[in-house]
């Protein structure tokens, strides 16, 4: 789990949130917008639970831990 951002040729700012199974080398998700707040990276996260179940384990390059993004996500994570 991973967020990027860049911008746009007229000045205005994006961000990804982006999920891969590393194990698999597949690309899981890439949500982009202008602002992803917690809440939609939680929606995120449930639909991919949803679709392909919970994962043993989450690694974040962003963060420490997934603690810091948001505790909901501390349960999925054994961080």
């Amino acid at each position: 789990m991973d967020f990027m951002s860049d911008t746009l040729a007229d000045g205005r700012a994006y961000r990804t949130f982006n999920v891969l199974d590393d194990y698999a080398r597949v690309v899981m998700v890439i949500e982009i917008d202008i602002s992803l707040t917690a809440n939609r990276v939680m929606r995120v996260l449930d639909r991919l639970c949803d679709q392909c179940g919970s994962p043993d384990a989450i690694r974040s390059d962003t963060f420490e831990s997934p603690r810091t993004l948001c505790p909901s996500i501390a349960p999925m994570s054994d961080c």
